[in-house]
């Protein structure tokens, strides 16, 4: 079943509640893969997909998952502002790094 926008909006308020109470990665997780569902259905040219792109990518660094906060700067970072997106691959550069010392 497709959720609407709202639905989905009603949804990450929660996630992002229960995220930053907890401060745990699965909750980071699963409020990243809402950001990523926001992000399929609005265009990246908006102010609303902007935010969801980041807000996915940001919610997957605050999950530890590594590949998937990798593949989603590959996915969405030519689509968010400039400044951000500078930001989002100096991130991945430095994890990058972080993981090649592991």
């Amino acid at each position: 079943m497709t959720r609407t926008i709202d639905e989905l909006y009603t949804l990450v308020t929660d996630a992002v509640t229960r995220a930053q109470q907890t401060e745990h990665p699965d909750d980071y997780a699963a409020l990243s893969r809402l950001e990523e569902e926001i992000a399929s259905i609005t265009s990246g040219d908006s102010l609303e997909g902007q935010i969801a792109r980041v807000g996915a990518i940001a919610s997957a660094w605050r999950a530890l998952d590594e590949a998937r906060f990798l593949a989603l700067i590959e996915r969405y970072g030519p689509e968010v502002p400039l400044n951000v997106s500078k930001e989002l691959y100096e991130m991945a550069a430095n994890f990058r790094k972080e993981l090649g010392r592991r």
